[in-house]
């Protein structure tokens, strides 16, 4: 079935939440440097992040061995090659500070993939990790992502290598869906915050799927009214359900305009209203109404993540003590090997 779209647009002036008190902004942001000397297309994006947010930014890389043999590492060249990334980072680090925004870096060690996890598992400010497309360490085809992806607390910014340096204007369109669960909802505040920094139109996007109606043989009239009469009203309510998230929304001075459509498949329909819609950045939450807190992210944005061609911001939230599986904690560092060699 095609999508069918409405729209709507409004100018809202400060937005609080419902309990009258501003969501705190995330503190850190990460990026994730595989090739040091090819950052600028993440530094852009990040520090675009830690200026919305008011955050610390922190330049990740993670120093893996490249021997091909089963031997020890040379120790000595182990150590020549740790200075180079280095040198690298805080020359990275030099260009794009600024005195009130200061960036630290940091070289991660031995097993690296379970240390980066260990990593932001060990960090207490809320963070977001900034990462290129394919991310991955040496030799391990996307398992620098994977290791982000499966920390519990880690929000992801994903830039899609086709997606090239992030223009000076910033990000002109910010597509947000939302689907009427508060996981969903939770994005709004920073959604927001980036938006004010940014100077953004925000696009807030509610996708109803088409009804379910049995529909045997040709020409079924009462089928095919009940399907109308159902998706008009699936449209209705979903157009009624953004205008009062725009009202709740008035205060911060941004523009905001609404998408309601009807799609067979929310994941591809969001893809398709962001690209109709010329959206540069979708912030999308890791779960929504039918998501499992014991996995890493739901079905929607786990497609989103991976398939959009522009980047995508993917905030986590906290999970409370009931929500919180018995296991979701636990980690497995596998065999145990000798330093130096390749897990």
């Amino acid at each position: 079935m095609p999508t069918v779209p409405t729209d709507s647009h409004h100018t809202s002036a400060a937005w609080e939440n419902g309990n009258n008190e501003v969501q705190k902004p995330l503190s850190e942001v990460i990026i994730g440097m595989r090739d040091p000397q090819s950052a600028s297309q993440l530094m852009s994006h990040g520090m675009a992040l830690a200026n919305a947010f008011d955050g610390d930014v922190v330049l990740l890389h993670a120093l893996q061995s490249h021997s091909n043999s089963a031997g020890p590492v040379d120790p000595v060249e182990w150590d020549i090659h740790r200075r180079d990334i280095e040198a690298l980072l805080g020359a990275c680090a030099n260009r794009y500070e600024k005195p009130d925004r200061p960036i630290a870096t940091h070289v991660l060690e031995g097993s690296c993939l379970e240390q980066i996890g260990a990593f932001i598992q060990a960090r207490r400010k809320e963070v977001i990790v900034v990462l290129g497309e394919g991310q991955s360490l040496p030799h391990e085809d996307g398992k620098f992502a994977q290791a982000v992806l499966t920390s519990s607390q880690a929000s992801i910014l994903r830039v899609p290598s086709r997606s090239a340096h992030r223009k000076r204007s910033g990000y002109a369109r910010i597509l947000v869906p939302i689907d009427g669960s508060s996981r969903a909802e939770s994005v709004l505040s920073c959604a927001v915050r980036l938006a004010s920094a940014e100077k953004s139109e925000m696009i807030l996007c509610f996708v109803t799927p088409p009804p379910g109606v049995a529909d045997i043989g040709v020409g079924d009239d009462e089928a095919a009214a009940l399907r109308k009469q159902v998706t008009d009203r699936n449209m209705r309510i979903g157009k009624s359900y953004l205008d009062g998230i725009t009202d709740r929304l008035s205060g911060a001075g941004v523009v905001i305009s609404t998408r309601t459509v009807v799609g067979e498949d929310a994941r591809r329909s969001l893809l398709q209203v962001a690209k109709e819609q010329m959206a540069d950045l979708i912030i999308i939450a890791s779960h929504g109404q039918s998501g499992h807190c014991d996995v890493p992210a739901g079905d929607v944005a786990s497609f989103i993540l991976k398939r959009s061609g522009i980047p995508v911001l993917m905030l986590r939230q906290r999970m409370k003590p009931a929500e919180e599986h018995a296991y979701s904690g636990t980690t497995s560092e596998g065999v145990r090997k000798p330093a130096g060699l390749k897990p």
